[in-house]
């Protein structure tokens, strides 16, 4: 026999041996356990690759600061949006098709009403709505849609348009 034959008998024998023990040695009790560990270790690092937020940013509540027969201007709050997803953030008020897919009427006006994404003072992120043109509807539906880094959303507003004060 040469060298390499007496080594792979070797090999065979010890592998042989080594099955040979596993089989003796084998019990429910420790495949059950051996499955444990598999699936614990599977679900850990699961949970290590996904994500550690869950939370997706949205839109918040409309505060409209213009009254009937002004230009429109309002702010909408940006929730749970992340600090890094702000320089993707846009947003704009829905095409026509968009209105009549959601069953809305599509306000004339709402061509004209610009959207954009900012910072308040105190840093907080908002979408500022405005148009130059008065509005002269007392009631305005709003489709407004926001996407950022992650993800999009649409949002329906009913805005009321308040008579402006009048000084005597």
């Amino acid at each position: 026999m040469d060298g390499e034959s007496n080594a792979n008998l070797k090999g065979e024998k010890m592998m042989k041996h080594t099955i040979r023990q596993f089989a003796e040695n084998f019990t429910p009790k420790c495949f059950t356990a051996f499955i444990s560990y598999t699936i614990a270790t599977v679900a850990c690092a699961i949970c290590l690759w996904l994500p550690t937020t869950t939370e997706a940013a949205g839109l918040g509540r409309i505060k409209v600061e213009s009254a009937l027969g002004q230009p429109f201007s309002a702010e909408i709050e940006i929730t749970a949006l992340q600090a890094d997803e702000f320089p993707q953030a846009q947003a704009r008020v829905a095409n026509a098709e968009t209105y009549e897919a959601a069953k809305v009427a599509y306000p004339s006006i709402a061509r004209q009403i610009r959207v954009s994404a900012e910072r308040l003072s105190d840093g907080k992120p908002i979408l500022k709505l405005t148009s130059n043109a008065p509005i002269n509807e007392p009631s305005l539906d709003l489709l407004v849609e926001f996407s950022w880094g992650n993800g999009r959303v649409m949002q329906k507003y009913s805005v009321l348009l308040d008579l402006p004060n009048v000084s005597r």
